[in-house]
C-alpha cells in the first residue's frame, strides 16, 4: 500500500490477532458499553515516566474487530486488520476527554463509524482504509483538535519534551512501517525507550530506532479544562 505524507496515512496491514466471524459495521454508535477495554497489564518499571493515563483499545476486540473501515471487503477492510492508526487516535481522544457529538464516548468502534460516515477514509491504489489525517479536526467545534504534520521523527530530547508537555500527541509508525501506536511516556534510565499503548501487540515499549515516521496532533485536554 502506498504511504502518502502530510495529507493521508496509509495504514498498511496492521498485523492481526485473529478474526471474529460476525461483523458489526452497522452498529448504532450508542450500542457500545461505557467501559474501557484493556488487555492484561504489562509490567511498567519504576524508571517509566508516563504523565497521563490513556485507555488501551485493541483493534481486534470482538466488539468492533470486524467493523468495516473505508472499504467493504472481509477481512481486509476491518478494524482488526487495518485499524492501528485509528485506534491509536481513539485512545488519545478519549484520554483527553472528547466525545462524538458531545455525547458518544470515543472507542475504536465509535470513531471508526464516525470516520466512515464523515469522509474520514480515502482510497489509494485500491486500498480504501487510508485515514484522512485532518478529518478528526472536525470533531471539535472549537478547534481543539488539529492535525499538525506527518514527518520523520524529531530528536529524542524533543520527543521527551512533548511527552512532558502532553502536546503534541504522538502516534508513531513502527514495525517496518506496518503498524501505528500511541506514545504515552519514556524511560528515565534509557533515553532510547518510549512507552506506548499498542492496539495489537503485547508490548508497551519501542526503541527510538524503531520509529520510521510520526503523526502529530494538537489535542486540547478537555479533562484539564473541566477541572481548571
Amino acid at each position: 500500500m502506498k504511504h502518502v505524507i502530510l495529507t493521508l496515512a496509509s495504514l498498511f496491514l496492521c498485523t492481526t490477532l485473529g478474526f471474529i466471524s460476525s461483523n458489526y459495521h452497522n452498529k448504532n454508535l450508542n450500542a457500545f458499553p461505557d467501559k474501557l477495554w484493556t488487555k492484561e497489564d504489562l509490567p511498567v518499571p519504576s524508571t517509566a515516566y508516563i504523565p497521563q493515563t490513556y485507555p488501551l483499545y485493541l483493534q481486534c476486540d470482538p466488539i468492533w474487530a470486524n467493523d468495516y473501515m473505508g472499504g467493504n471487503s472481509t477481512p481486509f477492510d476491518t478494524v482488526c486488520a487495518q485499524g492501528c492508526a485509528m485506534s491509536s487516535l481513539a485512545m488519545a481522544l478519549h484520554g483527553k476527554g472528547y466525545y462524538l457529538n458531545s455525547y458518544y464516548p470515543i472507542y475504536s468502534g465509535t470513531l471508526n463509524a464516525w470516520l466512515r460516515n464523515n469522509k474520514g477514509y480515502t482510497c489509494i491504489d485500491g486500498d480504501c482504509d487510508n485515514l484522512v489525517l485532518d478529518a478528526p479536526n472536525r470533531l471539535s467545534s472549537t478547534g481543539g483538535i488539529k492535525f499538525i504534520s506527518e514527518s520523520v521523527p524529531p530528536s529524542i530530547s524533543q520527543m521527551k519534551q512533548w511527552v512532558n508537555a502532553q502536546d503534541p500527541t504522538m502516534i508513531i509508525h513502527v514495525r517496518n512501517q506496518t503498524h501505528f501506536v500511541l506514545v504515552v511516556g519514556y524511560d528515565t534510565a534509557n533515553d532510547t525507550v518510549f512507552y506506548v499503548n499498542d492496539p495489537a501487540f503485547n508490548t508497551n515499549t519501542y526503541y527510538y530506532s524503531d520509529i520510521h515516521d510520526i503523526l502529530l496532533y494538537s489535542i486540547v485536554d478537555q479533562t484539564k479544562s473541566e477541572t481548571d
